[in-house]
């Protein structure tokens, strides 16, 4: 079947899937480099994402955090889906390659979510779930990928983004962070501190609440100064 993608209505013929879920499959757009979301035909009412909501979203500036860039259609006109930033699943990085990252390093790919965080908030739109494994894609950047998760809210939507965002870094990178540390300490013996590893990896900075502290500071920055310009200065 050949659908039909945004207001020039260019033809596409899905054949490449990179994906499925309950709601449709995600193929690939060779010639435009997109993911391109096509609803499956038996929920069509029941999809997550409306046609007039996917063409607010459409109007949002982000980089990390995908949202539709144009809307799918059939042949009749009929809203199918919607496109995004194609981003390849890197087969040379593992996700707990982040245990090798400093502080300083994590935090400068965090805060590109952060910004396109505070974006979003601009216009309403909150963040939800992102814990879900096929709800992110890590390949040396983490990119949140289901705009179908994302819902509009008209207050608060700064302050639920970021408290989102907290629980994702605490799940995908804390969580191993911490974990990865205990196994290296078990493997050394009990007499082997965490001071000792984290000055054997070249880390003597970090403890496993600098990260955390880390976390507020951004915080603070977002909700209590709310000025643009600062996140560029983090």
């Amino acid at each position: 079947m050949t659908y039909f993608i945004g207001d020039t209505k260019e033809a596409f013929t899905p054949e490449i899937v990179l994906g499925s879920g309950c709601e449709g499959k995600v193929y690939y757009n060779e010639k435009t480099n997109e993911a391109v979301k096509i609803y499956h035909n038996d929920i069509s009412k029941f999809i997550s994402l409306s046609e007039e909501n996917a063409l607010r979203l459409c109007d949002i500036p982000t980089s990390y955090i995908l949202l539709p860039r144009r809307l799918v259609y059939d042949e009749n006109g009929t809203y199918q889906g919607y496109t995004t930033t194609y981003i390849p699943k890197s087969k040379e990085v593992d996700e707990l390659d982040v245990e090798k990252y400093t502080l300083k390093t994590l935090m400068a790919i965090l805060l590109r979510l952060y910004k396109d965080a505070y974006e979003m908030s601009n216009y309403g739109l909150c963040i939800n779930d992102v814990l879900s494994e096929g709800n992110y894609i890590f390949n040396g950047m983490y990119y949140l990928i289901d705009p179908g998760l994302y819902y509009f809210s008209e207050n608060d939507a700064l302050e639920r983004n970021i408290k989102t965002l907290n629980q994702f870094i605490d799940h995908t990178i804390f969580w191993v962070r911490i974990n990865g540390m205990q196994l290296e300490l078990a493997k050394r013996g009990k007499n082997y501190t965490i001071c000792d590893y984290l000055k054997d990896e070249g880390m003597p900075e970090e403890t496993l609440n600098s990260l955390v502290r880390r976390k507020r500071e951004i915080w603070h920055t977002l909700l209590v100064k709310k000025k643009k310009n600062l996140l560029r200065k983090l």
